[in-house]
């Protein structure tokens, strides 16, 4: 049985009447790699929250994507995603909703240990990537063109990739881009509660 062929979901939740939308441009670009194959990557733009959660829980061909990418603004101080109206923070997606499946987000700030935690335990993901820090639109979408190149054309696994890609665009990019896989959550949790006690 041939393998499987790895896709991407991007969610764009940045609204449209911003100059930018990281998801928009990212899509652009894997469409230029995946000239030949444009199945690899779909794009979904979110109008607001009622409609994302909606989809989410009635997509019935989300099986088919390895990777969902949220192209959003993060609000780190309440460990949620901005929506074009309303926010969604990580407890909303329960039910393991992306089981088995790695979740990018290119929002500020997402890639924090107590929003790690809460994405990858309520959504049953095996992963999640994301930036910890302040990162521009631009970096990330150049960020992720270079990670999804590797982990759907070269064959690389997400943790790899995210090492290599960290690696290669060192002192270019903002944002300080993390990997976390399900094994990870109960470590993150231990560390998040002593960091909570100090």
């Amino acid at each position: 049985m041939p393998r499987r062929k790895k896709r991407v979901l991007i969610l764009e939740c940045i609204p449209k009447n911003e100059k930018f939308n990281e998801g928009v441009m990212l899509k652009h670009f894997l469409d230029m790699i995946f000239e030949h194959d444009r199945d690899r990557v779909q794009s979904y733009r979110v109008k607001n929250k009622a409609q994302l959660i909606q989809y989410i829980r009635n997509k019935k061909d989300l099986d088919k994507f390895g990777f969902v990418h949220f192209s959003a603004h993060g609000l780190p101080e309440y460990a949620e995603i901005e929506l074009p109206q309303g926010q969604l923070a990580a407890w909303e997606l329960k039910g393991f909703c992306f089981e088995d499946k790695t979740i990018t987000f290119s929002a500020c700030s997402t890639g924090r240990i107590g929003f790690a935690a809460e994405v990858i335990g309520f959504t049953g993901a095996k992963s999640m990537i994301a930036p910890q820090n302040d990162v521009w639109f631009a970096d990330s979408a150049l960020w992720f063109l270079n990670f999804y190149y590797l982990v759907l054309e070269k064959g690389y696994s997400p943790r790899t990739a995210c090492g290599r890609v960290n690696k290669m665009l060192k002192g270019k990019v903002k944002g300080g881009f993390k990997f976390y896989g399900w094994r990870d959550v109960p470590d993150l949790i231990e560390k998040l509660s002593e960091d909570e006690s100090d």
